[in-house]
């Protein structure tokens, strides 16, 4: 009975991994490779956002079809709240997976909470609030993972409010601590396919990759410990599987330097589509000590409470009114909201709860918005920082994009990110430091991720053509013998398998194409 299983190494640059491999630093991930195929994931939309992306990988459908686009969406009304996997729209993998007896596993995989009631298992990611029996499915499971491994460790890995160089020594032990999970999990009997994500490459990337490049420094070698520590959790995941069972390695996205922060509210606010309260000298006192009361939280509440203090809607109102802080509503036509890579809503009357921008203003303000955001010029380099703007149908379609962004920024070379600290510098272009955060970001995501795959039908070698994010689920299927539902967007990477000769076929035509 063959068997499949996914590690994700969450926004694993291939560049790096290669160099890594080549270091000796990644034995297992290195002989993997040269057993199977390797080459490149993609994702084609130049918004390369977790939930967007996941929510795509789950399903095998895109954006329009399954109604995810970023961290905190818009609803109606103008209101902003957390995705969840409950807000992604249509069937998942796991219910063809049910639909077909197959029985599956899934660990720390983002969009999966509340965790799916499925023939199997699941533990939920870091969509879910924190570690509590209500992310696990069986509910008993949590009980007796943590009566073998102790305190489940679910939002450990995040960084804010933490010291950098206490948290570089954390991300690597991380690692350490789901090999032991999955050791746990891997040898169950009840899942032919099974789907374990790991964010320590992701957050080392993001936070450490400019000390790659600062010899003597004390957080010089995070990302390299880092993915050191995830090659041995997939040398303990090759050791446990059969002869007959596949396993793919693979990241939603890469990753790379980055070049600068962007403040975009500052931006919208100098070119006259944003309008700040009168007298406003930076973040207000009461989003100041909002700001210090999340912070603090983050660094010093106990792992344990994490769950009732996410679970709570106190944190929805905290985050809507630091994000809004000193914005007037009357006086500003478009924003910045949620974590995108750069997204822009209009404030339209009749969808904003204050909206000024008349129906028919709204194609006219998009076509200014874009002519000048083409402009928005680096001034360090004298280049503009911005490749193109995208309106939502154009890249999501016209179907079920109410709730995305009305545009879309590409970033040169996908180098820029927007910054997301309150300020009172006017600066448009700075050091990117994230909320909640102590030091700046120094890396950003890439549309190429690691895409390795091995097992007794998959082909040895290079892939020439990246697998999109859609087709990975239709791939999946195809590798259990599942057909591939109609609801689907993707289609099976065949191209990925060995030709296996039909049971039938001609003795004599075997033995002509030998």
């Amino acid at each position: 009975m063959s068997r499949v299983m996914v590690l994700a190494l969450s926004e694993a640059s291939p560049e790096l991994v290669q160099q890594f491999c080549d270091a000796g630093v990644m034995p297992n991930l290195s002989r993997l490779m040269k057993q199977g195929l390797s080459g490149h994931t993609r994702y084609s939309i130049p918004y390369l956002l977790t939930p967007q992306m996941w929510a795509t990988i789950l399903t095998g459908r895109r954006a329009g079809s399954h109604g995810v686009f970023d961290y905190w969406q818009r609803q109606d009304g103008g209101k902003f709240l957390e995705v969840h996997g409950s807000d992604v729209k249509g069937p998942k993998l796991w219910d063809v997976l049910a639909s077909n007896d197959l029985p599956s596993g899934w660990v720390n995989v983002p969009m999966t909470y509340p965790p799916p009631m499925i023939p199997g298992f699941a533990l939920s990611g870091q969509d879910a609030p924190g570690a509590h029996p209500s992310i696990s499915h069986p509910r008993e499971l949590f009980q007796e993972l943590t009566s073998s491994l102790g305190r489940y460790h679910h939002k450990d890995i995040f960084p804010g409010g933490q010291d950098k160089a206490t948290y570089g020594e954390l991300l690597p032990h991380e690692t350490v601590w789901q090999k032991s999970l999955l050791e746990k999990l891997v040898y169950r009997d009840d899942w032919r396919f099974l789907f374990a994500y790991n964010s320590g490459s992701a957050f080392a990337q993001h936070y450490f990759w400019k000390d790659m490049e600062e010899k003597g420094s004390v957080t010089e070698k995070v990302a390299e410990k880092t993915f050191a520590a995830a090659d041995v959790l997939i040398g303990s995941l090759m050791n446990a599987l059969e002869p007959t069972d596949t396993l793919f390695v693979i990241s939603e996205c890469g990753a790379g330097p980055i070049k600068a922060g962007v403040r975009l509210q500052n931006w919208l606010e100098q070119n006259g589509f944003l309008a700040r309260t009168e007298g406003c000298k930076g973040p207000s006192a009461t989003a100041r000590l909002l700001t210090s009361i999340r912070t603090n939280a983050q660094r010093y509440l106990p792992r344990s409470l994490f769950y009732y203090a996410n679970a709570m809607p106190f944190k929805q109102w905290v985050l809507r009114r630091i994000a809004h802080d000193h914005i007037d509503w009357s006086r500003t036509r478009a924003y910045h909201r949620g974590k995108g890579e750069g997204n822009i809503y209009i404030n339209l009357a009749g969808r904003e709860q204050h909206g000024i921008v008349r129906p028919e203003e709204y194609e006219p303000l998009r076509d200014e918005l874009i002519t000048a955001l083409r402009k928005l010029t680096d001034p360090e380099t004298g280049e503009s920082a911005v490749i193109d703007v995208h309106r939502r149908e154009a890249l999501f379609g016209d179907q079920g994009v109410e709730m995305a962004p009305d545009l879309v920024i590409e970033w040169r070379d996908a180098r820029y990110m927007p910054a997301e600290t309150l300020s009172a510098d006017q600066e448009i272009f700075s050091e990117r430091v994230r909320e909640f955060m102590t030091w700046p970001t120094s890396g950003s995501h890439r549309p190429e991720g690691l895409f390795v795959a091995a097992g007794p039908n998959i082909r040895p070698g290079k892939l020439e053509k990246p697998v999109e994010l859609v087709d990975l689920a239709p791939t999946w299927l195809h590798a259990l013998g599942c057909p591939v539902p109609a609801s689907m967007n993707g289609s099976p990477r065949v191209d990925l398998f060995q030709q296996v000769q039909s049971p039938a076929a001609d003795p004599a035509e075997l033995i002509a194409q030998t």
